[in-house]
């Protein structure tokens, strides 16, 4: 596969994605979230294998030009679909809470569905189809976020969660919600994107784990036990904190954080980046750490509560199964309900 495909278009399933699927069994599904303008394009077009100097316009997922950022609009729209070498079928979102897609929404709010008495509710229960979804049919979603903490995201996130289809091993979806079934969560992972040099801190990430823990604390998702960003990626330029205690994979938080790249920094200090230095700031590069995210997810298990074990192909057409389940779920139907 060359170049990324729509899958999900206005609310519309696509069925070109399947044509890059193969009748095999062993492969990973991973899928994004995140806000407008918090990087999600570029770091799943990173994990594709997108060198990070190379030209936006050879990115698998295209992000957001200056253009597009000026005008306070955003770049994905629906869902897009692209499939790695290593048979890894990535997932991009459009984003959530989107600024831009409700204003979308406001122009064309005459084309909007009668069910939705305001076109804000319409705009919400876009987002939370998309997050419901990802959260279903994928075997890692990551969370992308480039401040912390926003309490909005993780509302959202566990709306999402309390609105996803029951899917479980005898492959029944409905919109109930049983907490005795086994019920299908995802993994979940974490990214602090363009975050700054204290974020590195090892007492910072203690506080980050901290209130994540906190915030997912009722959460059925998978947050913990995941290899994620070791001790040694950590600022130690500062004295240590020897209250910071580093707990086992089992026990950590999915938590990666990313620094801003060169080209985000030239941009942001109006520079170029050849005239940038190569200091030393007390953590790996954004490369080195892409390169490191990279490998953690790939060693994502790779498993779907089906009935039967699912091809690429069976995989395709059971998202799109649950797409429409979506579209018509009465959970969703009775939250915009709720709303009015």
């Amino acid at each position: 596969m060359n170049q990324s495909l729509k899958i999900v278009d206005d609310q519309v399933w696509l069925d070109s994605g399947i044509d890059g699927l193969l009748d095999q069994p062993d492969f990973l599904v991973l899928g994004i979230l995140g806000m407008q303008g918090v990087g999600k394009s570029t770091i799943l077009s990173h994990v594709a294998g997108t060198g990070v100097n190379q030209p936006h316009k050879s990115f698998v997922f295209k992000p957001q030009n200056k253009d597009v950022t000026f005008s306070g609009s955003h770049m994905t729209h629906g869902i897009d679909m692209y499939v790695t070498e290593e048979r890894t079928i990535l997932l991009d979102s459009q984003a959530i809470m989107s600024p831009s897609v409700l204003d979308t929404l406001i122009y064309q709010e005459k084309k909007s569905p009668s069910e939705f008495s305001h076109v804000e509710n319409a705009a919400e229960i876009q987002s939370l189809k998309i997050a419901s979804f990802m959260l279903t049919v994928c075997n890692v979603v990551i969370i992308v976020v480039d401040w912390f903490v926003d309490p909005n995201v993780f509302n959202f996130l566990h709306m999402a969660e309390m609105l996803k289809p029951l899917i479980n091993n005898s492959g029944t979806n409905d919109g109930s919600s049983n907490p005795d079934s086994n019920e299908y969560f995802p993994h979940v992972v974490f990214i602090l994107n363009k975050a700054n040099d204290l974020d590195f801190q090892p007492s910072s990430r203690k506080e980050m784990s901290r209130i994540l823990t906190n915030l997912m604390v009722n959460s059925r998702l998978k947050f913990k036990g995941m290899p994620i960003q070791t001790r040694n990626h950590m600022n130690h330029s500062q004295p240590a904190d020897r209250s910071v205690k580093y707990l086992g994979v089992r026990d950590s938080i999915n938590l990666f954080i990313l620094p801003r790249n060169k080209e985000t920094k030239a941009f942001v200090a109006n520079t170029d980046v050849k005239n940038m230095q190569n200091g030393f700031v007390g953590h790996p590069d954004f490369e080195e750490l892409m390169k490191e995210l990279g490998y953690c997810l790939l060693s994502a298990p790779h498993y779907l509560p089906t009935p039967a074990s699912l091809s690429e192909k069976s995989w395709f057409h059971y998202a799109s199964r649950v797409w429409e389940f979506m579209k018509r779920s009465p959970m969703v139907s009775e939250y915009n309900r709720l709303l009015s």
